[in-house]
């Protein structure tokens, strides 16, 4: 009995010690650069961020993301930005910004992306955790951000000198508001670029100013006046939606504006055999330049139920105040970013 005993204990010893010695070799073999990453990328040379999860995608991520907390912008975007900004590189008319020389690029925010992000090292834990290092080289991450803020820059200048040319209210809105987002996203880029290599800063000639852009670009939406009739519009629910937007833009608002709105909401009952009661609404709208001319049609439908019709109305209005703000805003700049392509 007590020689099995022995045996048994003798038996968990060598479990414990096989254990205890792998685990050992496991610390034992991490590499440097997971606690000291400078010591293979110093930071003279480049920007490095450590990242981990539980597979090598998820661990890219999370080293972009902390790649991304030292690339805070201080550039304040439009709500559209991003989407205005993809549209207007877009057109035959520029020298389109490619990303086909950088390795990888990687979007931090609705407004911010980084360029030539690198991932190198990776190392697997005992516990399967994945690490991953993401770095930028400065030197050469900086030679492409100076080449595309110069292509940007040019296409400001481009779009300021056409602004300068046209006659036409709208036209000239168009291209000094594409002027003020292309100028933004260079802001963002000239930011990131302060950061990689902030000595770099002298080496450019934008030839603009970017707050006298926006300040023109503000002037220039005051010239642009609209009007609004909107017919079986519940207390002036939709025209306010609408009013507000085009303020908040800068545009002008009046009963005598040069740019018509003109819209038609229909709502109808509909029947289900149910308790509940139901409407389906309908919203027709139309914008015209100064010479009676359509410039943007918009309609949208739905159907909205609630215990009480009034509430059901009530919804459907609501409903087309978050389809308004959605879609029109964004049609309404789609036509004029197309002027400009």
């Amino acid at each position: 009995m007590n020689k099995r005993i022995i045996i048994i204990l003798l038996i968990l010893f060598c479990c414990y010690y096989t254990y205890s010695l792998s685990a050992r070799r496991s610390r034992g073999s991490e590499p440097e650069w997971l606690t000291n990453p400078q010591s293979r990328y110093p930071e003279t040379q480049f920007i490095v961020a450590i990242g981990e999860g539980d597979s090598r995608n998820r661990a890219e991520a999370n080293a972009a993301s902390n790649l991304a907390r030292i690339f805070e912008t201080r550039v304040e975007t439009e709500e559209l930005f991003s989407e205005r900004y993809e549209e207007i590189i877009s057109g035959d008319t520029f020298d389109a910004v490619t990303t086909s020389d950088i390795d990888r690029s990687i979007t931090l925010s609705s407004d911010q992306t980084l360029y030539n992000i690198q991932f190198a090292e990776s190392y697997t834990n005992n516990m399967g955790r994945v690490y991953v290092l993401a770095y930028l080289d400065r030197l050469r991450t900086a030679d492409i951000y100076l080449d595309m803020i110069n292509r940007h820059a040019e296409q400001v200048n481009y779009l300021r000198n056409r602004y300068a040319e046209v006659t036409n209210n709208l036209h000239q809105y168009a291209y000094i508001s594409a002027a003020s987002v292309m100028s933004t996203a260079n802001e963002v880029l000239i930011d990131q670029l302060n950061i990689i290599a902030g000595h770099l800063l002298d080496m450019l000639n934008l030839g603009y100013d970017h707050n006298d852009i926006i300040l023109q670009a503000r002037n220039t939406a005051r010239q642009l006046t609209f009007s609004i009739d909107i017919s079986n519009d519940r207390e002036n629910q939709i025209n306010s939606v609408i009013a507000d937007m085009l303020t908040e833009q800068g545009f002008i608002v009046s009963n005598s504006g040069s740019i018509p709105i003109t819209a038609e909401i229909l709502i109808e009952d509909v029947d289900l055999q149910r308790p509940e009661k139901f409407v389906r609404w309908h919203l027709t709208l139309n914008v015209y330049d100064p010479q009676g001319a359509n410039i943007l049609t918009h309609s949208q439908r739905g159907r909205e139920g609630h215990v009480t019709h009034s509430e059901a109305v009530a919804r459907a209005f609501r409903a087309m105040e978050r389809e308004v703000h959605r879609e029109f805003y964004s049609k309404l700049f789609n036509y004029f970013d197309n002027l400009v392509k």
